[in-house]
């Protein structure tokens, strides 16, 4: 999931493979940087343990076992493309709601419900990749665009 400047929250299939390895195997000089780097390659290569099992938190679990699918190619435990982009789909149903609350939340405490959430639904680009996003617009926001 990425988020962009313009109050706009985008999860986009694909992209993140690219990255990722980069991730993975860096070519970077800062000590600390590849001492986490590291830890998280060790992690990823050691045995698996059931969650409850392990000392490490819930959600860098979570990120290991993301990091071990851009690893190995697959995602959700999912190889061929179309798996994947089931997998996807169905993760883009579980981010939906979470994803306007959050945005109605800014909309309602910060803008006042001036503003407006507005969910693509899950789509195809032009690249052939999936992507949803759920944008929050609001009018102040529309006219700065006309200033630029």
């Amino acid at each position: 999931m990425g988020r962009t400047t313009d109050g706009s929250f985008k999860v986009v299939w694909g992209e993140e493979i690219v990255s990722a390895k980069r991730l993975v195997k860096p070519q970077v000089s800062i000590q600390g940087f590849k001492a986490g780097v590291e830890v998280a390659i060790s992690i990823m290569n050691e045995r698996k343990v059931p969650e409850s099992e392990s000392l490490t938190p819930g959600h860098l679990t979570a990120l290991m076992r993301h990091f071990i699918d851009l690893r190995d190619g697959t995602h959700g435990g999912s190889a061929s493309r179309h798996d994947k982009e089931t997998h996807f789909a169905h993760a883009v149903e579980l981010l939906a709601p979470v994803a306007r609350q959050a945005l109605e939340e800014i909309n309602s405490h910060l803008l006042l419900n001036t503003g407006k959430v507005v969910a693509t639904g899950l789509q195809r680009d032009a690249d052939g990749s999936l992507s949803a996003s759920w944008d929050l617009v609001w009018p102040e926001q529309k006219a700065a665009a006309y200033l630029q």
